[in-house]
């Protein structure tokens, strides 16, 4: 449900699996991270019995927005991220994979693209996509935890 009041656009964040299996699915045919085995199957949903649900197995998904600039320092996140990967691969830990997806456009990008892909997880996948102010809520509503990294010195 879209609302407009005084000229601002707002999306209520919805919970409802066959919305967020439809966005799964779309984002699938741009990113084959998001896909499943086959094809009614995503990464966080699937069809059992004409009903939509979301996966037990799915991994854990993190958002981050950022317009890449220098006052979001990503090699916060990424260390991060390389801590929990030791941490989730160690099968003792019992650790749900991870999957972060971070969203946006800016001068710094291809920089961090260039350090997640020398990476070597196997326990986190990281996908920077774009999405429609359509789209965004609705991922949103699905993720548990949302990151935003901008230093505080920021004007």
């Amino acid at each position: 449900m879209t609302l407009v009041l005084k000229g601002v656009r707002s999306t209520l964040i919805s919970h409802h699996p066959q919305q967020h299996h439809k966005l799964f699915l779309k984002l699938g045919e741009e990113n084959p991270a998001f896909q499943g085995v086959c094809e009614e199957m995503t990464i966080f949903t699937e069809v059992m019995d004409g009903k939509v649900r979301m996966r037990n197995d799915r991994p854990f998904l993190l958002i981050s927005s950022t317009s890449w600039t220098k006052d979001e320092d990503f090699g916060i996140l990424l260390e991060a991220l390389d801590e929990y990967n030791r941490a989730a691969c160690d099968t003792t830990n019992m650790l749900p994979k991870v999957f972060c997806v971070i969203t946006g456009k800016g001068p710094l990008k291809e920089y961090y693209m260039r350090i997640i892909q020398s990476k070597n997880f196997s326990c986190v996948t990281v996908c920077t996509i774009w999405l429609s102010a359509e789209d965004y809520p609705v991922l949103l509503g699905k993720s548990l935890l949302r990151m935003f990294l901008q230093s505080l010195g920021h004007q």
